[in-house]
């Protein structure tokens, strides 16, 4: 024994063993995060993909520099996108420590860093629950630079819940299944300062929003009716997941689904939802000729029936649970 094991009473062997097993988790999440930064990268640079990163990236800029991301001219030479910015000022506010590096480097950090620590609390008790990794969702998620792999690390560490507030739509959807005084004091504190900081933006914002269409919530669709059959076991957290998710604005292409996840407590449910996630995305994005295709809208089919349906069927096959009581290794830390 070394003095320090001796000490504690644990055998050198084992704490030698455990080392190992911290170090083997460590490369391999360091793994998944570089190949995660390596998507972006490659997206970014490519000039075929037009990145959800790139809005906030390019609002951050411009707050940065003092002008309006929200006034911008759609097309002009400070905005080459195609749409406004509608993403809130907490979005733009979180990437300022970025926002003056290329696009390239500052997507792969963005999407390389979220994996990262995602992969570390996937792990941290099991294996099985990297699969969520190889989802349609997370993989779009990366080529996109999309705030999906955030929300759902905030739904792991409450102490960076005020992510939540960078895409509140799909936040308040995470936030209502696990409920966590932490992120949501976070979350107070980032829209504060936000106001304190630009008291217009929240009008500005709002107009722009005015403009957005085909972000209807599931539920008001004749094809999100099913999905209200969750409500019935709204006490249970991942009930209130599908459920609350279906109530929200949200753009129908797996990347904004990917919090029902979650809702998988074994590796026999986990590889099960992302199966019928991929069996249901590739015909999709076949159809409209890679992930970048303009008909967001016509995913619901694929949508429904590779994200939903079976989030929800692995919600009402299992017995009633008192309260959120559950047997998971997806359990905030």
């Amino acid at each position: 024994m070394t003095e320090a094991s001796a000490f504690f009473g644990v055998p050198s062997v084992r704490l030698s063993r455990s080392r190992r097993v911290t170090a083997l988790r460590f490369a391999l999440c360091l793994l998944l995060s570089g190949m995660g930064a390596s998507v972006a990268a490659i997206a970014a640079g490519s000039g075929k993909v037009t990145m959800d990163f790139e809005f906030y990236w390019r609002g951050a800029r411009l707050w940065l520099d003092g002008r309006d991301p929200y006034a911008v001219g759609v097309g002009s030479a400070a905005w080459p996108l195609s749409d406004a910015l509608f993403y809130p000022l907490p979005a733009l506010m979180a990437l300022v420590p970025i926002a003056r590096l290329p696009m390239g480097i500052a997507a792969a950090l963005f999407v390389g860093v979220s994996i990262g620590f995602l992969a570390w609390c996937l792990s941290r008790a099991a294996q099985w629950p990297l699969l969520m990794l190889a989802s349609p969702g997370f993989l779009l998620a990366a080529l996109f630079g999309q705030w999906a792999p955030w929300l759902i690390l905030g739904m792991f560490v409450p102490t960076l819940g005020a992510v939540f507030m960078c895409k509140p739509s799909i936040g308040l959807a995470c936030f209502a299944s696990r409920p966590n005084w932490r992120a949501a004091i976070g979350c107070a504190v980032l829209g504060v300062l936000s106001i304190a900081l630009w008291p217009g933006w929240l009008s500005e914002w709002r107009t722009n929003l005015a403009s957005l269409e085909a972000h209807r919530p599931p539920i008001l669709t004749w094809w999100g009716l099913p999905l209200a059959a969750a409500a019935i076991r709204w006490r249970e957290r991942d009930a209130r997941l599908v459920l609350a998710l279906a109530c929200v604005p949200q753009v129908l292409g797996f990347m904004d689904q990917t919090p029902l996840l979650l809702i998988a407590r074994s590796r026999r449910e986990m590889a099960f939802l992302v199966l019928a996630g991929w069996v249901a995305a590739i015909p999709w994005i076949r159809e409209l000729g890679g992930p970048a295709g303009p008909r967001m809208a016509s995913a619901w089919p694929a949508v429904l029936l590779g994200a939903y349906l079976p989030a929800l069927y692995l919600v009402l096959r299992r017995p009633r649970q008192p309260g959120d009581v559950h047997a998971s290794h997806l359990d905030v830390e």
